[in-house]
């Protein structure tokens, strides 16, 4: 097992890696820490044991994510489905049973405390009369279930009519910006929109103030056209949601996958480096910060308790590989022996277990090397991984343990990796 170790004065304060959990202790403890080891004393083992071991009595869940439809009202330059989307795929009352079925069929087998279903495209309220109807189906059927609804959006569609529905079913909404207004309007264009960021601001602004229980998530995407003006839009965003923010309206940032000759493109250190600065900026306006960091993980392309449903039934093992006929499963939601637990991984699990940050990666995105052509296959990004997590784990001991830290990108070279070790 290894640690984050952060010195206090006096304290030290430990993170594990595998759990997260967060000690906070003096050297009476300690037999001694070396440049690698940290030596807790003997007749500690089993409490520094039990703390930091990972348990595996975490809620089980499962979750399925349903793509509505491949069409669009926008045409972003970097979108993976743009290629798919003169389809125009909806789906139709016949599927929408069979996919019903299926949804339906796993969760009853189920032995998973949570379902989570997400709906996606395309732009799936350009079919929200199938979303309304699988819900309203689901949970008529399935009452004895606790299930979780979200809704990936452009949020041009959202309309006022629907805030009901969302607000009844608890809906946690992603809405996407690019950068400020005058990069946001640049990327998301469609054939008679021309300015989308005063749209989808009007929008929130309409479904937070008349909402109780939906959340709303806004993810910001970083590119090497719009980092400089990110902080431009914290501070827009600042003022515009100041009853919202940290309550019913929370953000997020990540940057864009796509190919290395993309104008989008951001090498991976250099992005996590602007990654880590944004949410500096966040962390010293008081907005929320994460306090931990993954890269995939035991995400779809490797678990057997989530699948990706196209509009046609087809099932993918990753929502990103939508409309690449190379990764469809061999059987679909018409097959009525389909399980989700079945259904094999098209991704492993990096053979390093012994790497401390292993269980916040296991090998990585499969898909960011997948668009650089470099195949479906493990995408190795320690160093990214653990200059966040070091950061990150700052933040939570300034925020959640009084710790006095003023810059923590400045601290974070006191933040080490430690092996328990008893002697």
């Amino acid at each position: 097992m290894y640690l984050y170790v952060f010195k206090d004065f006096d304290l030290y304060f430990a993170k594990g890696l595998e759990n997260n959990a967060i000690v906070k202790f003096d050297s009476s403890i300690i037999s001694e820490i070396n440049n690698h080891d940290i030596f807790f004393k003997k007749e500690y083992k089993e409490i520094i044991k039990d703390t930091f071991q990972k348990t595996n009595k975490q809620n089980k869940e499962n979750s399925f994510v349903v793509v509505t439809n491949t069409n669009c009202n926008l045409r972003c330059s970097y979108c993976y489905e743009k290629n798919i989307c003169d389809t125009e795929r909806l789906m139709i009352e016949e599927e929408n049973n069979s996919i019903y079925e299926f949804i339906y069929r796993n969760i009853k087998k189920s032995d998973a405390r949570i379902f989570n279903i997400e709906f996606t495209g395309g732009e799936p309220l350009l079919n929200k009369k199938y979303i309304f109807r699988l819900v309203n189906k689901i949970n008529r059927n399935l009452k004895e279930k606790i299930i979780k609804y979200s809704l990936v959006t452009n949020g041009i569609l959202l309309e006022k009519e629907d805030i009901k529905f969302f607000n009844d079913n608890k809906f946690n909404i992603q809405i996407t910006l690019d950068g400020s207004k005058k990069f946001h309007n640049q990327e998301r264009i469609g054939l008679d929109i021309t300015n989308s960021f005063d749209i989808i601001i009007k929008n929130i602004k309409e479904y937070l103030n008349n909402s109780e229980l939906l959340k709303i998530t806004i993810r910001v995407n970083v590119s090497n056209k719009n980092k400089e003006s990110i902080f431009e839009l914290i501070d827009f965003l600042k003022i515009e949601f100041k009853n919202f923010i940290n309550k019913s309206l929370n953000i997020y940032f990540d940057f864009l996958d796509v190919s290395n000759d993309d104008i989008n493109f951001l090498e991976y250190f250099e992005g996590t480096k602007i990654i880590a600065e944004i949410y500096y900026y966040l962390f010293k306006n008081n907005i929320n910060v994460p306090y931990d960091f993954n890269i995939a993980g035991n995400c779809m392309a490797r678990n057997s308790t989530s699948v990706t449903i196209t509009p046609e039934g087809k099932l993918l093992k990753c929502y990103s590989m939508v409309g690449d006929n190379n990764f469809f499963y061999e059987k679909d939601v018409y097959n009525n022996d389909v399980e989700i637990k079945n259904i094999p991984p098209i991704l492993k699990n990096c053979d390093i277990m012994q790497c401390p940050l292993y269980s916040k990666c296991m090998g990585g995105c499969g898909y960011k090397e997948y668009s650089n052509k470099n195949g479906f296959k493990i995408n190795c990004n320690y160093e990214s991984i653990n200059y966040l997590n070091k950061l990150y784990f700052l933040f939570e001991l300034s925020n959640e343990f009084g710790v006095y830290i003023e810059n923590p990108l400045e601290m974070m070279n006191n933040v080490e990796i430690k092996k328990i070790c008893f002697k």
